[in-house]
């Protein structure tokens, strides 16, 4: 499947409804000036192949990549958007990606917060990435306020906590780690191992995940796909 773009007439009667994968839609892409995927034209096709999903690209204004707006810019528009978003690297200062390697869709980073919001959000992407043999790493980033009450530090109670966790969360052949910190900080240290980056976000913008998301679309170099109403 190629990247294009299309034209959609939206329904002025009826309001966004969440997309769930399964259901046939659209898959905006976020990409530079130019409009063009450049060396993530692979990663592109393979996603929307997995979701069942076409493609729309949309170049970013030059203006909010000069002046570092870019987070800014597509987290508005990926909050009007109806379906999934996948948001590409900012290129750097006069770089039009001319000469760069092509990847491919091989690794997935998958942070989540063991909600059981989250957990339906992205457990079905999770495994139809799977399903075309793409690799899936889940990570849990647990801070101060979040680790539970039950945990002692290594040692048992730590060795039942993260079986359970995987009990609960891993999805298929996915691996699960958990690391403390930052959500943003844990994700940009594994990053550079992945593809690309799911995060399930929120809109609204007093939420943790909605503040999380802008972070980790500054500090990462590959694209972030981004599953809203969570």
């Amino acid at each position: 499947m190629s990247a294009r773009r299309i034209r959609r007439t939206p329904d002025p009667l009826a309001g966004p409804a969440p997309w769930v994968p399964g259901r046939s839609g659209v898959l905006l892409v976020l990409a530079g000036t130019g409009g063009a995927t450049g060396p993530w034209h692979a990663v592109v096709a393979t996603l929307a192949g997995a979701l069942g999903l076409d493609v729309a690209v949309e170049a970013t204004a030059p203006g909010d990549h000069a002046q570092g707006g870019w987070v800014d810019a597509v987290v508005r528009r990926a909050a009007d958007a109806d379906g999934p978003v996948l948001v590409l690297p900012a290129p750097a200062v006069g770089d039009d990606a001319v000469g760069l390697p092509d990847r491919a869709l091989r690794r997935v980073l998958a942070p989540f917060d063991a909600s059981d919001e989250v957990s339906s959000s992205i457990v079905p992407v999770l495994q139809r990435l799977l399903d075309a043999d793409v690799a899936v790493s889940q990570l849990h980033v647990t801070s101060a306020a979040s680790v539970p009450g039950m945990w002692e530090g290594s040692g048992h109670h730590a060795v039942a906590w993260h079986a359970e966790l995987r009990r609960r969360h891993q999805v298929g052949s996915a691996t699960v780690e958990v690391a403390g910190g930052t959500p943003a900080v844990a994700v940009a240290a594994r990053a550079s191992q992945a593809d690309l980056v799911l995060l399930c976000w929120a809109r609204p913008a007093t939420s943790g995940r909605a503040r999380t998301a802008p972070a980790v679309l500054r500090a990462v170099d590959v694209p972030v796909l981004l599953l809203g109403r969570c």
